[in-house]
């Protein structure tokens, strides 16, 4: 009978425990589940010319950012890459467009926040 109680007692504590964690966890990152995959907007003022349909601001030591330059590479898109620690007129663009954190990327009138394979694919499809 005492040794059941002390069962009883440490899988509450365990379930206690991992009520905790999962909760934590999904407050930290429930605001990023909900947020959309991208904004639509006018950002036409951000392209250089006619001919460019997507620009790239990000920075050299990003992972994210280099995942996001070997997909429009190694599928020969035309971009316009940025650097926001290299260029001042970048990281105002970045400041402008309200950027927290890299890669940004503007296709067409899509801008999307970070490496989002499917957005940038869907972004693509309706550029075309």
């Amino acid at each position: 009978m005492i040794f059941s109680r002390k069962i009883r007692k440490v899988i509450f504590y365990i379930f206690i425990l991992l009520s905790g964690l999962i909760s934590g966890y999904l407050i930290v990152n429930l605001p990023q589940w909900l947020k959309p995959a991208y904004t639509e907007g006018d950002y036409s003022k951000y392209f250089g010319n006619t001919k460019t349909k997507i620009i790239f601001y990000g920075t050299s030591q990003c992972p994210y950012c280099a995942m996001t330059k070997s997909f429009f590479t190694e599928r020969k898109i035309i971009f316009s890459d940025f650097d926001i620690e290299k260029s001042e007129k970048a990281k105002q663009e970045f400041n402008q467009l309200g950027g927290t954190s890299v890669p940004l990327i503007i296709i067409g009138n899509r801008r999307i926040d970070g490496f989002n394979q499917a957005a940038i694919e869907a972004a693509l499809e309706k550029l075309n």
